[in-house]
């Protein structure tokens, strides 16, 4: 098999300057957003102990936490971190505004 060489032209969305100013790396984006939906879902599948799953990229604890105080407030968990009577009863996960 021969190999080519071919020329080309890139087509980019930024400057060259916002290139040069970009992290090689970027955060994954389970350490940039919220984990409410994500826990949500983990839960409604029956599973009850987020800190046990093999995270691909583990989140730190204090963005768990968060998630389910907030599905906690927003009255989608209960007292023991479980599916809310509610939503166990509907099943309706789309009611929340997350």
């Amino acid at each position: 098999m021969a190999w080519a060489r071919v020329t080309c032209q890139v087509y980019r969305l930024f400057s060259e300057a916002q290139h040069e100013a970009m992290e090689s790396e970027q955060l994954p984006e389970i350490a940039r957003t919220s984990l409410a939906n994500t826990t949500l879902c983990v839960k409604a599948m029956g599973l009850r102990h987020l800190q046990k799953l093999d995270w691909l990229d583990p989140p730190d604890s204090t963005s768990l936490r968060q998630a389910v105080r907030t599905l906690f407030l927003l009255g989608a968990l209960d007292a023991e971190a479980g599916l809310s009577s509610r939503l166990r009863l509907t099943s309706d996960l789309g009611e929340l505004d997350l």
